[in-house]
């Protein structure tokens, strides 16, 4: 029986998956149901959305894009994304195993390698049944092939603090992705403490008090920068300011929002990956070192790994310079020597070596209490930017004579004697 079914019409692409999980429905008091083995552990399975990390066909494993999930109710109806298109199909629990039947999916087209790992992983989940193995907080899902899922369970976004993606807009049962100038660019987020909503379409910013209560926010005077931008843009941005003057519905379902107005216009948004700033700006964390490494750990799970950096070494490092000095006064390099700019140390020629990205420098360096004398430069001679050239020029007059170094960590500084000096990182 060929258990897939596709779907053409544009607007499934955002309806209610449980919608879709529906069309294949089943009597009540299936006998695929009493037929579930212990070990399969149907309890650890359903009612958990999971993750796909990674897809392992024919002893190739694959990543998983972002978005790609599996969902399994309690009453066997599955929802999911396979990438690009969401899905819903039923699971049949059986003695050897998971079987997903009755497959329906959106057609939309995304970028090659989207539909490559789509089109595998609805072929494998359509084809095959699996043995489920779950670890802590994991989930195997293995065929007998040997081809296999791997998943972690995935958290609920939160309301506040959560940067929402906005995909599409909505007008009553009509919904349409946004124009291609503002994918990707399109979000707003709720600040809790500020009592703050903030938008942008990819051009002005926007932002207004909002007050949240009973599924709704009541927003109030909107505010915005008056940037132009591309009529396309400007046409999303409109939706938005209309969308936001007032109260708005909003229904979370996991990781996806809908605001909608009282006019059933809205829009609909997911959540955007948590970026290191937001998870360390908004979480308490517990500590735990190892021999080398460190992990923080929140309430909710959100973790941070980290190991211990060495820091760099004076000599054989190559140094990039990120800005110049005059006293108290540090200038970020011009444009056309940022990460050109260096120098370095070699302890064994006793030498300093040096770029702006123009000519190459050197001269005899000797090392000794936190100072390091230089003696006769030498340089070749091209022409090249002024930009360049005064950088250049600095570099000559700083390397006259004896400079004090400083090494903080992967940092350091030069500092002439008439206090000018530059400022630079350990390169990679």
């Amino acid at each position: 029986m060929n258990k897939q079914l596709r779907l053409t019409l544009t607007a499934l692409s955002v309806l209610p998956l449980s919608l879709l999980a529906a069309c294949g429905s089943e009597s009540a008091g299936d006998p695929a149901i009493s037929a579930v083995a212990a070990s399969t552990k149907k309890s650890s399975v359903t009612g958990v959305r999971w993750k796909v990390d990674s897809l392992t066909v024919g002893g190739k494993t694959e990543k998983a894009p972002d978005g790609a999930y599996l969902k399994i109710a309690d009453n066997r109806k599955v929802d999911g994304n396979y990438g690009c298109n969401t899905f819903g199909s039923t699971a049949a629990f059986k003695k050897d195993g998971i079987d997903f039947e009755n497959a329906q999916s959106t057609e939309m087209a995304c970028g090659d390698a989207l539909m490559k790992f789509e089109k595998t992983f609805a072929r494998i989940l359509d084809a095959e049944t699996f043995t489920p193995e779950t670890t802590d907080g994991g989930l195997t899902l293995t065929a007998g092939d040997g081809d296999s899922l791997k998943l972690t369970k995935e958290k609920p976004a939160a309301l506040y603090g959560t940067k929402w993606r906005v995909d599409y807009l909505m007008d009553r049962e009509v919904a349409t992705f946004l124009p291609k100038a503002a994918r990707g660019k399109a979000w707003f987020t709720l600040d809790k403490k500020a009592g703050t909503l903030s938008a942008s379409v990819g051009c002005n910013d926007i932002s207004a008090k909002a007050t949240v209560s009973e599924g709704r926010i009541t927003l109030g005077s909107l505010q915005a920068t008056e940037k132009m931008c591309s009529d396309s843009l400007m046409a999303v941005e409109r939706s938005f300011l209309e969308l936001f003057k007032g109260t708005v519905k909003y229904r979370i379902d996991h990781r996806s929002i809908t605001l909608t107005s009282e006019n059933n216009t809205g829009i609909g948004a997911v959540a955007d990956k948590k970026t290191f700033a937001r998870t360390l700006d908004a979480e308490t964390f517990t500590p735990e070192t190892t021999d080398g490494g460190l992990t923080r750990t929140a309430g909710d799970g959100d973790s941070l790994k980290l190991t211990k950096e060495k820091p760099a070494a004076l000599y054989g490092t190559k140094w990039r310079v990120d800005y110049l000095m005059d006293r108290e006064v540090a200038t970020r390099l011009p444009a056309a020597a940022r990460g050109k700019a260096w120098f370095t140390l070699d302890k064994k020629a006793g030498t300093l070596s040096a770029s702006v990205g123009c000519n190459d420098i050197s001269a005899k360096a000797a090392v000794s209490e936190g100072r390091i004398t230089l003696g006769s430069l030498q340089a070749t001679e091209k022409m090249c930017s002024d930009s360049l050239m005064a950088v250049e020029r600095s570099f000559l007059e700083l390397f006259k004579g004896t400079v004090k170094y400083r090494i903080d960590h992967r940092n350091i500084t030069l500092t002439s004697e008439n206090n000018t000096g530059v400022g630079a990182v350990a390169d990679k």
